[in-house]
C-alpha cells in the first residue's frame, strides 16, 4: 500500500519495497543548492578575514574601552545575520519574479509555498546556519587579537589561520570544478539523447498503453482513432520501442560469416506497423 500522492516521485519498488524514483532528481538538486551555499558562505568568510586587517584597529579600540570579546563576537554575527538576512529576502524576490518565466520556459508549475509555515520555518533555519558558518570564523579570528599587538605594530597572523584560509579557498575550488564538470557532463548526455538516432522518427508519434480493454477491442478502437483528424496510422507493438527487452543471436542470412554474432532486439508487432515501402 502506498499514499498516492507519493506515487509520483516514489515510483520504483524492489523486491516489495520503495528503492527511490523521481525523488532522486530533487535530493540531486537538493545536493546542488548546498555546494551553492557552501561556497557562498566560503566566499563570504574569506571576504571577512581579508577585511579584517581593516577592523583589527576598531576592535583593538572597543577592547581597550572595556568591550568584551563575547560582546564583539555577537557584533560581528549580528552584521553577518543582517547580511544573510538581506541575501535571503532579495533570492525571494528574485525567485518570485523569475519563476513564471521559468515555469513558461520548463513548462512546469513550480510556486513558492509562501502559505507554508514549514518553509518559513525552514527559511530561518537556513539564514541562521548560514549566519554561524559564514560569520562565527572571523568574528573569532578578529576578537582573537591582543590589544597590545596592534598598539605596538606588532600584530602578527596566526599560521593556522593562514592555512585555514587556504584550505576554504582549495575547497570551495574543487566544489565550484566538481559542478562545472557535472554541469558539463550532463549538458553532453542530454545532447546525446536529442541527437540520437532511434531509428525511427519520434515527431508526432504518441504511445498509448494497452491496457485490458484496449487489447480486447484493439480492432474497434483503432479504427475509431483513424476516424480522427490528424491521426495518419495506428499499430501495435508488445514492447516499448525505446526499450525493447527480448534479444536474440538467431537472425542469419545468405553469406553470413558464422562467427559473427550480432545481437538483435525483437518484438511482436501489428501487420501495419511499419510500411512495406520500407522494405523495398
Amino acid at each position: 500500500m502506498q499514499r498516492f500522492g507519493d506515487s509520483y516521485l516514489h515510483d520504483k519498488f524492489e523486491n516489495g519495497k520503495i528503492s527511490g524514483g523521481k525523488i532522486q532528481y530533487v535530493h540531486l538538486f537538493r545536493l546542488i543548492a548546498i555546494f551553492i551555499m557552501v561556497i557562498a558562505s566560503i566566499n563570504f568568510v574569506n571576504l571577512s578575514t581579508a577585511r579584517a586587517m581593516n577592523r583589527f584597529k576598531a576592535t583593538a579600540v572597543r577592547k581597550i574601552i572595556g568591550a568584551s570579546r563575547r560582546a564583539l563576537i555577537l557584533n560581528y554575527l549580528t552584521e553577518a545575520f543582517i547580511l544573510s538576512l538581506l541575501a535571503a529576502i532579495i533570492a525571494l524576490i528574485a525567485v518570485a519574479a523569475l519563476l513564471p518565466g521559468f515555469n513558461q520556459l520548463t513548462g512546469s508549475h513550480s510556486y513558492l509555498p509562501v502559505k507554508d509555515p514549514i518553509f518559513w520555518i525552514k527559511l530561518i533555519v537556513l539564514v541562521f546556519v548560514t549566519t554561524l558558518a559564514a560569520g562565527l570564523y572571523p568574528a573569532i579570528m578578529t576578537t582573537s587579537i591582543k590589544p597590545i599587538s596592534f598598539l605596538q605594530k606588532t600584530l602578527t597572523v596566526n599560521k593556522s589561520s593562514l592555512l585555514f584560509r587556504k584550505g576554504l579557498v582549495v575547497f570551495q575550488f574543487v566544489l565550484a570544478n566538481f559542478l562545472i564538470a557535472g554541469t558539463l557532463i550532463i549538458f553532453q548526455q542530454i545532447r546525446y539523447i536529442h541527437h540520437l538516432d532511434l531509428g525511427f522518427d519520434r515527431n508526432n508519434l504518441i504511445e498509448l498503453p494497452v491496457t485490458s480493454n484496449i487489447a480486447h477491442k484493439y480492432e474497434v478502437f483503432k479504427n475509431k482513432a483513424l476516424q480522427i483528424n490528424g491521426v495518419q496510422s495506428i499499430s501495435k507493438m508488445g514492447e516499448n520501442p525505446t526499450s525493447v527487452g527480448s534479444m536474440t543471436f538467431g537472425v542469419v542470412w545468405p553469406g553470413k560469416n558464422p562467427n559473427d554474432k550480432i545481437l538483435f532486439n525483437n518484438s511482436a508487432i501489428g501487420y501495419d506497423f511499419v510500411k512495406p515501402s520500407n522494405f523495398i
